[in-house]
């Protein structure tokens, strides 16, 4: 009779010895877990947020800025207003970047192109780096060499990846017909304050050389060329048709932003080289505003604006009327015809 409060005792003292074990065990995980995780990946905490724009420097020709925690920017939340708080205050946040720059630059001579691209982010960019660094060879070839990627310091949390791209001989001397001078004026100025933001400057021409590069790296010689990887060869006729249909532009400007109602705005400014020069431009852009509504009908969205001439300026302003909305209700279809096509795995599990 006095053997059982005596076991039930030791059971009481087993079992918080248990759980302090468990306790201690998990306490260890974590900081173990925090610490290779600080080692492998970068700093644990949120690092700062660095301006990517000012970081890579220079003058380029062509910039694009990218801001996903803008306002104005697209988030999942759009699409499932349920998820808001998840990805306001969850996991995407933790590793959401600030902002992103893609820059291209033409060193003197026009040879070549060097492109630059910069990710300032709270955490993650040695993952990022690694990552990048394992997909190498698929991001190489078709006449682009990467020279760098790094991490620019564990404070940063900047991943910054470099690389040259070799443009066809023929489009230095191109470039020297069409312009014999450089043109007056400053490159255009980054507002910052947008979701999507970007800019060419063709004072000189190098923004059509800067576009021939992306065009030799895009794979202008066919899919042939991009499955070997050896460097393109771009037709002279190509090079003609870039670099020529460019020669009226001076400089250029836009943003794409997101509103609050699902609508997609988009706002461009177009420097040309005069008058007469922008009188050519709009007489080319005149129809497009008419033909993407066509193509717009066709699935379904709507679309408002177009361009407006002043002098040697071309502003265009358009709405992309319900994008979100549309965009959710295609996920909605393709996630139907997928569950309908998909074969039912705990189905095919049950059965004897």
């Amino acid at each position: 009779m006095t053997a059982t409060p005596k076991r039930s005792s030791d059971t009481k003292v087993l079992g918080c010895l248990g759980g302090c074990f468990g306790l201690v065990v998990v306490i260890l995980l974590v900081v173990f877990g925090t610490l290779y995780y600080s080692l492998k990946f970068g700093r644990f905490a949120a690092a700062p947020r660095t301006d990517t724009v000012a970081h890579l420097g220079g003058e380029p020709a062509l910039l694009l800025r990218i801001a996903p925690d803008a306002p104005t920017a697209f988030t999942p939340a759009m699409l499932d207003a349920a998820g808001a708080s998840t990805y306001n205050g969850g996991i995407f946040r933790m590793f959401r970047p600030y902002e992103g720059t893609v820059v291209v630059s033409i060193p003197p001579g026009g040879a070549g192109a060097e492109i630059a691209g910069a990710l300032s982010m709270p955490r993650g960019a040695a993952f990022l780096k690694n990552y990048a660094t394992a997909l190498r060879p698929e991001l190489e070839g078709r006449g682009f060499k990467i020279t760098a990627m790094n991490v620019e310091g564990e404070e940063s949390g900047v991943f910054s990846i470099f690389g040259d791209v070799n443009l066809p001989k023929e489009a230095g001397p191109l470039r020297a017909e069409a312009w014999p001078a450089p043109l007056e004026g400053a490159a255009p100025a980054l507002e910052k304050s947008h979701f999507v933001e970007f800019y060419f400057d063709n004072r000189n021409g190098d923004g059509a050389l800067a576009a021939t590069a992306i065009a030799q790296y895009g794979g202008e010689g066919g899919e042939e060329s991009r499955d070997t990887g050896d460097p393109i060869a771009m037709s002279l006729l190509s090079q003609v048709r870039i670099i020529k249909g460019l020669r009226f532009v001076k400089m250029a400007w836009g943003a794409i932003d997101f509103s609050p109602s699902g609508d997609l705005n988009v706002t461009t400014r177009i420097a040309a080289k005069d008058e007469v020069c922008a009188m050519f431009l709009m007489a080319g852009l005149g129809n497009a505003p008419a033909e993407m509504k066509k193509v717009l009908q066709e699935a379904k969205l709507a679309m408002s604006g177009d361009f407006v001439r002043s002098g040697d300026s071309i502003v265009g302003t358009f709405t992309f009327h319900g994008v979100t909305a549309w965009m959710r209700d295609w996920m909605n279809e393709y996630n139907e015809e997928y569950q309908k096509s998909s074969p039912n795995w705990v189905e095919q599990l049950m059965q004897p």
